[in-house]
């Protein structure tokens, strides 16, 4: 009995030495634990604050910092350096998540620690209590004895109890000595829960075989004397037992099984410690490499991101300055473009202003008879510059007025004559010419966007469509008053209409006459080349037969 109270108050010991342990080592997780999450939400609030200011830098927006850039470079400059900034946040936030979540794991394994230590110390406390009300009835019999007999037991008790708390000492003079100073227990305090250190308390009496005491009887039939051997387990009944050997011999035999014992104990204890200590070196070991492990991923991580990142900028970088370069060239073309378009118009403005003048020096002959013919009635009106009727709309070209057609050969025929046709163009034939076009979208440009079937504006129209019989027009509404003829009455087929919409007498848009009052045209309003009544379109100004 005594050797099971001394193995559960050991054991008793030994859980709270290891539960105050415990106490602290939970109260110092968890300062870590508070200090880890007030990082993790300064973290957080940064990385936050760190983020909205990609839509607000001050009262400017960051996106307007970026659009403001000066040149690309400054632009990329930018972005590099908030993405780093980005980066640099994200990664202080991660790790102070990663902090937290592994000391709140720990909090909770070491609160499952102590849970089993405080376990423990109760099986040890029920234990000592069944083992101490099986005492205290051994102690009601030997009250029962004699008090010689009850001397003797007792200073043997005595004896015994002296040595086992210089055994208790001595083990715990052992312990200390192999407990590295870090996991030594400090004074006890209070620690998390109302829980504190409590001594180890002196071993109790030193493990007995059962007792065997001198009895008062008669001797046995050999003379021996008779002894009374008490059982603590299964009673305190007294039985009759052999005779006695010698006493000291039994008292060395019991002392040697008791030092046995004690060292038995002693070493298990030492290799339960040191075990305990080496499983919590090595788990603490794991933690901290896992840890450095994950920080190291997250860092190669971000590293690569940030590579990768990099590397679009670049290529971002690279697609933007090809795009300018190609924008700057297309620009240099248009240019050019135009720059040609502008000579060869003023080319065949010179043309057909000397075409007007040749063509008037040899009609003026032929003016002055019509002249005496005519009068100044209404053939007057209607052919010379004196009437209202016609006036201007129908007078013939002079060295100052708009040129006439500059199709090659052709010369403008009397005003009381029908225009020459050019080659072998009829004014059906310009119309289904013009009906090829229908649907092309309108696009308001130079040469540039005057695409057949793809996209027109109003002047590439009527210049595509009478290019097709050989008829050279300028891409230009306000320049085509000056080729062919004024057409007198309704337009018929294949006439060009003119129209200034402003009413400013500016020409600002073109079509060709169906002869059924209507015109083909490239419309600004339907978004395509379609067909719509004359009178539909505002600013009418008249018509040019150019066959």
């Amino acid at each position: 009995m005594r050797m099971e109270a001394e193995a559960a108050d050991a054991q008793r010991s030994d859980a709270l030495y290891q539960l105050g342990g415990l106490e602290k080592e939970i109260a110092a997780t968890n300062e870590e634990l508070v200090a880890s999450e007030r990082e993790y939400a300064e973290a957080k609030a940064q990385l936050e604050a760190r983020a909205s200011q990609m839509y607000k830098s001050g009262n400017v927006g960051f996106v307007d910092v970026l659009v403001g850039a000066q040149s690309f470079t400054e632009f990329a400059n930018r972005l590099e350096l908030w993405a780093r900034l980005l980066i640099r946040e994200r990664a202080t936030f991660d790790a102070a998540r990663v902090s937290r979540d592994a000391l709140t794991e720990k909090k909770a394994e070491l609160e499952s620690q102590r849970d089993l230590r405080e376990d423990a110390i109760r099986e040890a406390e029920g234990q000592q209590d069944r083992i101490a009300g099986l005492e205290a009835e051994i102690q009601d019999y030997l009250a029962s004895l004699d008090a010689k007999m009850r001397a003797e037991i007792e200073a043997e008790q005595a004896q015994g109890a002296e040595e086992a708390r210089a055994a208790g000492e001595r083990l715990r003079a052992s312990i200390a000595e192999a407990t590295p100073a870090a996991v030594r227990p400090a004074p006890a305090e209070p620690v998390g829960r109302e829980t504190a250190q409590v001594p180890v308390a002196p071993a109790p009496a030193r493990p007995a075989e059962p007792l065997r005491v001198a009895s008062a009887a008669p001797k046995n039939e050999v003379g021996g004397e008779k002894t009374i051997e008490v059982d603590p387990v299964a009673g305190i009944a007294p039985v009759e037992a052999a005779p006695t050997r010698d006493l000291a011999a039994e008292r060395a035999e019991r002392a040697e099984a008791r030092r046995q014992a004690r060292l038995a104990a002693e070493q298990a204890a030492a290799q339960r410690a040191e075990a305990e200590q080496i499983a919590a070196e090595q788990a603490i070991a794991a933690e901290e490499a896992e840890r450095q492990a994950a920080a190291a991923a997250e860092q190669q991580a971000a590293e690569q991101q940030y590579a990768a990142e990099q590397r679009a900028a670049g290529a971002a970088a690279e697609e933007a300055r090809q795009a300018r370069l190609a924008a700057e060239r297309a620009a240099e073309e248009a240019a050019r473009a135009e720059q040609l378009e502008a000579e060869r118009y003023a080319e065949q403005q010179a043309a057909a202003e000397q075409q007007a003048a040749q063509q008037q020096a040899e009609l003026a002959p032929q003016q002055q008879p019509a002249a005496d013919q005519y009068g100044s009635g209404a053939a007057a009106d209607q052919y010379g510059n004196g009437g209202d009727a016609g006036g201007d709309q129908y007078e013939p070209a002079t060295s100052g007025a708009q040129p006439v057609s500059p199709v090659a050969g052709a010369q403008t025929p009397p005003p009381a004559e029908e225009p020459a046709s050019a080659g072998s163009a009829t004014g059906e034939a310009i119309v289904a010419e013009g009906a090829k076009y229908m649907g092309t979208p309108y696009v308001l440009g130079g040469q540039e966007v005057c695409v057949p079937y793809e996209m027109m504006d109003c002047s590439c129209f009527t210049q595509v469509v009478y290019g097709a019989f050989g008829i050279s027009l300028p891409d230009v509404p306000n320049a085509l008053p000056g080729y062919g003829v004024p057409v007198q009455g309704p337009p018929q087929a294949g006439d060009l209409l003119l129209w200034s919409e402003d009413g400013s007498g500016t020409i600002t848009h073109v079509g060709i006459a169906t002869g059924r009052g209507t015109t083909v045209h490239a419309s600004a309003f339907a978004g395509y080349a379609t067909e719509t009544p004359i009178d539909y379109i505002q600013g009418y100004v008249g018509a040019r037969r150019l066959i």
